[in-house]
């Protein structure tokens, strides 16, 4: 067994009879420790409360835990190892066998990936997600075959003698909507949330934002600056490439609550022009600007919030207006109806859209398949029935299924594994108010009608905070997509890396031949768009072979 407590992880800690490693970030710890004071020796530090919770309540204890955590316990006594990980995957924890049969485990996939002496074979069905959504969707698994993940609310426990761990799920959410929902309840969700972005607030108080000019980041900023916090804000905009607003909506919500609010003009960023390898690919998201963003955010923080969460905390029921015509529920259609008319002037969402696009899109669902792909490979997984499953889940037939489904959605996971400081290379912690199993646990039992209709209670909460503009803005995606252009060097290199046999056996190789218009810097965007996985792919496993052939270290690019 090998417990890595390289610098990565936060803390460790020995005790007589365990060793604790662990990235952790724990909120009401005062109160934990008040409950574990039999059981503590020593200091309340978070390691301890780990080892004083395992002696309480052994397996269960991740239930008592609240924070964004990954952590390893090894107890001597009892010859067992305990791991476990939060209920979102904030922080990453990964384990493998090596080939002496030890278990090794670690917050970092390279270093896992290096102790197990592993011999580079890919995990065929992580790569077809990565090109088919960007992301791999199985959450117990990596790029690399024989290498896995502890999924996000999930336990691992190994006891001497046995072949293999045991994994379980300690947590999920469970929507259990209430009829009705009085102001007490209404207030009750305001603490919640407050009290989330209150425990993820630094001691020294000082925090960056990333702030659009939409609800949900506005909202946080709001409630971190009630909380007394030193706010400055970041926002992303675009002087020439779309037609883009969120700056000028930002200053709006910025000067109100007297936050001052820093654009960071994206326009001449260039995809793959600062690129780095890392352990798994990653869409290039035009790295130079996380670069800029991070040069800004440490002139005033180390940590940063963002507004990820908001989206599918508070996901509407698209089903209930048909749900209520197909039960002769006219009355309650009309209420429906009518307080969409009274709070924001205009009819809520009926879900006819969307069961009519949901229809089409099942009838043409092949013309959005990527071309790129080798045949065989597509042939081989199955990929067709993959993507269509993935763009054409079952309608919903019940209120706040959908959220309960989304809050979880492997994407959020993934992201915050790419944008974790040991994989990201970043100096700066990002943290995310909206995904706290509190406030999760409480939004889930909201009723869907009329509070998560275009998140009614957020906007409910931030009355008199909030300028009434940015309050009742709608939902307004980035306008267009912007085409940062492609980096000159890889561009000329894309062939080369296409012959490659080991891109070869998932890309067909003519791909540039097949749309060069792709491949041109002056093509529209959406075409550049369509290949952005692909080339990330072509180049990250360029880079890594290279890596794997050099002798000893790590090689980021």
């Amino acid at each position: 067994m090998l417990l890595n407590a390289s610098e990565a992880w936060a803390c460790r800690v020995v005790t007589d009879n365990e060793v604790v490693v662990g990235d952790l970030r724990f909120d009401s710890m005062p109160e934990l420790a008040s409950e574990l004071r039999s059981e503590l020796e020593g200091s309340a530090d978070p390691g301890r409360l780990i080892a004083a919770a395992w002696r309480r309540w052994g397996d269960a204890s991740p239930r008592r835990l609240h924070g964004d955590f990954s952590f390893v316990l090894w107890d001597a006594e009892r010859r067992t190892l305990f791991a476990a990980r939060d209920p979102f995957g904030v922080k990453p924890l990964y384990w493998a066998h090596d080939r002496s049969g030890r278990l090794v485990l670690s917050n970092v996939l390279d270093t896992v990936y290096d102790a197990v002496e592993h011999d580079g074979e890919l995990d065929d069905d992580a790569i077809a997600d990565f090109l088919l959504f960007g992301h791999n969707r199985n959450l117990a698994t990596t790029t690399w075959r024989g290498i896995a993940c502890v999924p996000p609310a999930h336990t691992l426990v190994w006891r001497r003698g046995w072949q293999q761990p045991r994994i379980e799920r300690w947590w999920r959410p469970r929507a259990a909507p209430a009829e009705t929902l009085d102001e007490a309840g209404v207030e009750q969700f305001r603490a919640a949330l407050s009290r989330a972005v209150r425990d993820r607030l630094p001691a020294s108080g000082k925090v960056a934002l990333m702030m659009s000019g939409g609800l949900d980041s506005t909202a946080l900023a709001a409630l971190a600056k009630q909380a007394g916090a030193d706010v400055v804000a970041h926002t992303i905009v675009y002087e020439r490439l779309i037609a883009d607003r969120e700056g000028e909506w930002a200053q709006r919500a910025g000067a109100h609550l007297g936050i001052p609010v820093e654009l960071l003009i994206a326009d001449d960023h260039r995809h793959f022009a600062s690129w780095r390898c890392g352990a798994e690919p990653v869409e290039d998201d035009v790295r130079s600007i996380t670069d800029e963003l991070e040069r800004r955010v440490l002139g005033h923080a180390k940590v940063l919030f963002t507004g990820l969460g908001g989206d599918p905390l508070l996901l509407p029921w698209r089903g209930y207006a048909l749900h209520c015509l197909s039960r002769g529920r006219v009355d309650r259609l009309a209420r429906y109806v009518s307080s969409g008319l009274r709070r924001r002037g205009r009819l809520p969402p009926l879900g006819l859209h969307g069961r009519v696009a949901r229809w089409w899109g099942r009838r043409r669902w092949r013309e959005g398949f990527p071309s790129w792909l080798a045949e065989d490979f597509v042939r081989r997984l199955d990929l067709e029935t993959r993507w269509r499953e993935f763009w054409y889940p079952p309608w919903p037939r019940a209120p706040r299924a959908e959220a309960e489904a989304a809050i979880i959605d492997p994407v959020w996971t993934r992201a915050f594994e790419q944008r974790h400081p040991v994989a990201s290379g970043r100096a700066f912690e990002e943290r995310h108010p909206f995904f706290d199993r509190r406030l999760v646990e409480l939004a889930l039992r909201l009723p869907a009608v009329p509070w998560c209709v275009d998140k009614w209670i957020l906007r409910h909460i931030m009355i008199d905070t909030l300028p009434e503009s940015v309050r009742f803005r709608p939902k307004t995606p980035l306008i267009g997509v912007p085409g940062h252009g492609w980096d000159t060097k890889i561009r000329d290199q894309w062939p080369k890396y296409l012959a490659l046999p080991a891109v070869a056996q998932y890309l067909v190789n003519s791909i540039g031949d097949r749309d060069s218009s792709a491949t041109s810097p002056t093509s529209p965007s959406g075409d550049r768009a369509t290949l952005i996985r692909p080339m990330s792919l072509a180049l990250w496993i360029a880079t890594r072979q290279r890596h794997d052939r050099a002798p000893g270290g790590r090689l980021h690019e």
